[in-house]
C-alpha cells in the first residue's frame, strides 16, 4: 500500500508515493536493485537508525526521524556508502536526492493513506 507524507503544519505533500519497510526482509532489500527512484517516491524504513547504499545505482536523500516522526537530520548518501550514525533516530526515510533541499529540521512528518490522516 502506498502512503503520502507531508509536514504536520503544511497541506502540501513532501512525497506522494511512499512504501514502508517494517520487517527484516523488506528493510534488507530496501531500494537495492532499482535503477532509480522517482522524485515523488520514498521508502520509510521503520525501526532503523542508519543505512547503507551498497548495491544501489543512485544517490538518495536520507532523513533521520525520531519516534514521533520529527526530522532529526538529513544527508545525501552516494552509492556504496554508509549513512551517518544519527543519535536518537528510530526511523529513516529515503527519497530522491533532489528532495534534500525540501527537508526541514525539527518538523514533524505525517503519514497519510486513503485520505485519512494518521500518525504511525
Amino acid at each position: 500500500m502506498g502512503y503520502r507524507i507531508r509536514y504536520e503544519n503544511d497541506k502540501e505533500m513532501l512525497l506522494e508515493n511512499v512504501k514502508t519497510a517494517d520487517n527484516f526482509m523488506t528493510r534488507l532489500a530496501g531500494l537495492m536493485g532499482r535503477k532509480r527512484i522517482g522524485t515523488e517516491e520514498g521508502l520509510l524504513l521503520k525501526k532503523v537508525s542508519c543505512i547503507h547504499t551498497c548495491f544501489m545505482r543512485f544517490p538518495i536523500c536520507t532523513v533521520y526521524l525520531d519516534s514521533d516522526y520529527c526530522v532529526i537530520d538529513s544527508e545525501v548518501v552516494k552509492p556504496w556508502r554508509c549513512g551517518k550514525f544519527c543519535r536518537g533516530a528510530v526511523h529513516v526515510l529515503e527519497m530522491h536526492e533532489s528532495k534534500w533541499k525540501d527537508i526541514r529540521p525539527a518538523e514533524k512528518l505525517v503519514l497519510e493513506d486513503d485520505g485519512r490522516e494518521r500518525r504511525t
